[in-house]
């Protein structure tokens, strides 16, 4: 079974982390991740990236190294910019500069199976976002989000939109695109429920896909395919994202765009990014077309709490993420949930 990728909850339960495989001095650690104990040793935390070229992953980064400063803690953040092998390497380092925690946003998590299990062997623990190995007994913990549901989710805030705003629309009256990223099996996943959009309201019909797979810039080129789109079917009412950066992008050229009207627009992701928050914030005032995105919590607090031993995972040693649906009425809940 292939292993998929993506986000996470935060949780508060004490863990055993022996039975995950990790036999490092972290297992007696109780202590919150935004807290330290008096005496506590300190850690060195790495965090490897799939690419340091994506808004979330950087901001999942500076909050778990904000969480390091604060407790005086090392922190070493590297990305592998699209390369399985590259992010082998870099945990390898890091198991060699002295990291005791090891946070992963694997690119090919079969890729780092023996680099993990290794690392562990060595009294490391690793975290990594995605599922857990099958037929072996756990060497590392994952926390983990279903993400058919999360791209799933999206299309049903998209469908409840178009009910709501266009309630006497004809069926397949509602144009409708879909921008996907299907770089690993994971995405493929959330795209299918992207496209679950048609099976919501018989309003929607989607006219165009876009697959942002292999651009070196993809936010940029999510605004050329935006240019196109809006040129090709000045009639489409609703787009729905692979994440919320992309909705960002995407949002720009619809702003700028003045043959078109955002407030009978809308824009639909998943992933909490602040600036998505903002956007849906002000499109109650015709400011923004970005109307809601699917966010499964505060990543960088759930893989540190879980490096720490603060979360109580299943049998498999994996932590499955709630998700929740934030539009311009909740809002304030996505702000609070990332505090």
């Amino acid at each position: 079974m292939k292993k998929l990728l993506k986000v996470a909850c935060a949780l508060g339960m004490t863990l055993s982390l022996a039975a995950c495989g990790a036999n490092n001095s972290t297992a007696a650690n109780t202590t919150s991740a935004t807290e330290t104990t008096e005496g506590e040793a300190g850690h060195f935390v790495g965090f490897s990236a799939m690419t340091m070229g994506d808004a979330w992953m950087v901001q999942t980064g500076d909050q778990i190294k904000k969480v390091c400063d604060e407790n005086g803690w090392k922190f070493e953040m590297q990305g592998a910019e699209g390369v399985a092998a590259t992010q082998v390497s870099q945990i390898e380092n890091m198991v060699t500069m002295g990291c005791d925690i090891i946070l992963i946003t694997p690119l090919d998590i079969d890729a780092l199976h023996d680099v993990m299990k290794d690392a562990n062997d060595k009294g490391v623990t690793c975290v990594y976002i995605g599922d857990p190995f099958e037929g072996e007994e756990p060497f590392s913990i994952c926390v983990n989000v279903d993400q058919r549901d999360y791209g799933s989710q999206a299309a049903k805030a998209a469908a409840d939109w178009i009910e709501a705003t266009y309630p006497d629309a004809a069926d397949g009256s509602i144009e409708v695109a879909i921008f996907q990223n299907s770089q690993v099996e994971a995405f493929v996943l959330r795209a299918d429920g992207m496209h679950d959009i048609e099976k919501f309201t018989s309003k929607a019909k989607v006219v165009e896909t876009y697959d942002l797979v292999g651009q070196a810039n993809m936010n940029a080129m999510c605004q050329e395919y935006t240019d196109e789109l809006l040129m090709k079917h000045p009639d489409v009412k609703v787009i729905i994202s692979h994440s919320s950066d992309f909705g960002n992008a995407i949002d720009e050229v619809i702003m700028r765009t003045g043959t078109v009207d955002p407030t009978t627009m809308g824009i639909f992701a998943d992933d909490w990014l602040e600036a998505a928050a903002d956007a849906i914030k002000s499109s109650t005032e015709g400011k923004s077309a970005f109307r809601a995105f699917i966010d499964s919590g505060e990543s960088s607090k759930a893989l540190l709490d879980a490096g720490l031993g603060l979360v109580q995972p299943d049998e498999n040693c994996q932590v499955m993420m709630e998700l929740h649906t934030f539009t311009a009425e909740n809002i304030d809940g996505a702000y609070a949930l990332h505090e």
